[in-house]
């Protein structure tokens, strides 16, 4: 699994069967089996056909006029019908990233570090940048890395330097500025630090209104849907590969907002008729629930002011309803990205475990379980992931083990099942115990009162 999960990525494609080729099908198989980035494409494509065959009739990957094919042909069952073509596209920072390794630059210092004898925590690390490019439209922000080779060999000769006098002062919390040039890095080090910390300007937000891959990705789509009939109403779906820009409805004085990128990329052309984004956003439940951060959808669509004759308002409500009929995300596109280049994929979140008790049952992962009896994992791995024990916890938390607090009453199993989660990617197993038995327990007074 990584965006949404991996039973419910089955439900899809074969509910999608109905509708699409056996090459079709075969070929989204094909991508959600591999890794890399056309896997959260495939995802949202994949839930996206389904999502629309719910509310209207679906046609996958039509020909056009000039030989390319089109994501979705659908008719809406509305009053009237109202028939639209689409391209679905998955927009990410993923250029950004590749523009401004800090995380590399991270892991960099912490390597050297311990390759000369220092821990990996306590470090703070910063960097500065600089916007470039052109005014309004191509602006974009570049920190301020070591980027050529004499860039990163004088920060490497400074970081060496810096390490020997931290290792002559292994109590000082000292710090290095290295300002030379056009790199701006400053390291901080506090003794007896667990953590690693730092941070740097955005190089996500908007700064140029036209160097963003929203505006990049329906200037390309603009191109393609060209050649389809212009009675027929037709339409761009972003979907959210991580994008900052598409999470970003409203600008402010430090860069551009959606609605007005969709503007300026499409507002003077008449290919596209409509916008409909998939941002991914993530909310706290409250302030004090234990459970982790709610992860939905907020749909917005653009109607492009010249189009606006070709829609019914059933039409626009439909289109922003799609959403709702997409299943439940469990990861943000960022960690579904990060999750695709492991390399033993099928090895989700749940695969190491959690527990909970209600006296006098427990209730554990199946795959904890399997991978523990198949030898994947150690049982010190299990113990450890399951808090039966505990390997390192700065908080000082404590181990606790619930079948060992069940077994020093004196109780056995006396039932186990497997509680299936159709929409999740692990089950549960649930061992119930009974009372005291003395087989393995001291035998019981039958004449003293029952506790």
């Amino acid at each position: 699994m990584p965006l949404f999960t991996r039973r419910v990525l089955q439900r899809l494609l074969d509910e999608n069967a109905r509708l699409l080729t056996p090459a079709q099908t075969s070929e989204h198989v094909k991508r959600l089996n591999a890794t890399g980035s056309r896997v959260l494409q495939t995802e949202w494509e994949v839930a996206l056909v389904n999502a629309f065959a719910q509310v209207g009739s679906v046609r996958y990957e039509d020909p056009l006029s000039d030989g390319k094919k089109v994501d979705l042909t659908c008719t809406l069952r509305v009053d009237p019908p109202w028939a639209f073509v689409a391209d679905i596209i998955t927009v990410s920072d993923k250029g950004f990233h590749e523009q401004n390794r800090y995380r590399e630059l991270q892991d960099h210092v912490i390597t050297l570090a311990r390759e000369n004898g220092l821990p990996g925590g306590g470090w703070d690390i910063r960097v500065e940048g600089d916007h470039v490019g052109p005014h309004y439209r191509g602006r974009r922000m570049q920190l301020s890395l070591p980027r050529t080779p004499e860039e990163i060999a004088a920060f490497d000769a400074a970081l060496t330097k810096y390490f020997a006098d931290l290792r002559a002062q292994p109590t000082a919390s000292t710090t290095l500025r290295h300002y030379q040039g056009k790199v701006k890095v400053t390291i901080t080090h506090t003794p007896g630090g667990e953590f690693i910390s730092g941070g740097h300007p955005s190089y996500t937000t908007a700064y140029g209104i036209a160097n963003n891959p929203v505006y990049r990705a329906l200037q390309d789509k603009a191109k393609k849907l060209r050649s389809v009939e212009r009675s027929m109403p037709r339409g761009v779906i972003v979907s959210d590969g991580d994008c900052a820009t598409l999470r970003t409805l409203h600008g402010d004085p430090n860069g551009f907002g959606l609605r007005r990128i969709v503007q300026e990329a499409l507002g003077r052309d008449d290919e596209v008729d409509f916008v409909l984004c998939l941002p991914v956003h993530t909310r706290s439940r409250s302030l004090v629930s234990p459970f982790p951060s709610e992860i939905y959808i907020q749909p917005h669509l653009f109607i492009l002011q010249p189009s606006v004759p070709k829609f019914i308002p059933q039409a626009a409500a439909a289109l922003e309803a799609v959403a709702s009929f997409l299943p439940t995300i469990h990861r943000t596109p960022q960690n579904a990205i990060l999750h695709s280049r492991v390399e033993h994929r099928r090895r989700t979140k749940y695969a190491n475990g959690g527990w909970a008790m209600a006296d006098p049952e427990v209730r554990i992962s199946a795959r904890a379980l399997l991978n523990l009896l198949t030898g994947n994992i150690s049982q010190r791995e299990f113990f450890e992931a399951n808090n039966y024990v505990v390997a390192h916890d700065p908080r000082g938390a404590r181990p606790m083990n619930p079948f060992r607090l069940l077994s020093k009453d004196g109780r056995l199993f006396v039932s186990a099942r497997v509680e299936r989660s159709p929409e999740e990617d692990d089950d549960e197993v649930v061992f119930r115990f009974g009372n005291p038995d003395p087989a393995v327990g001291p035998f019981r007074d039958p004449t003293a009162p029952s506790r």
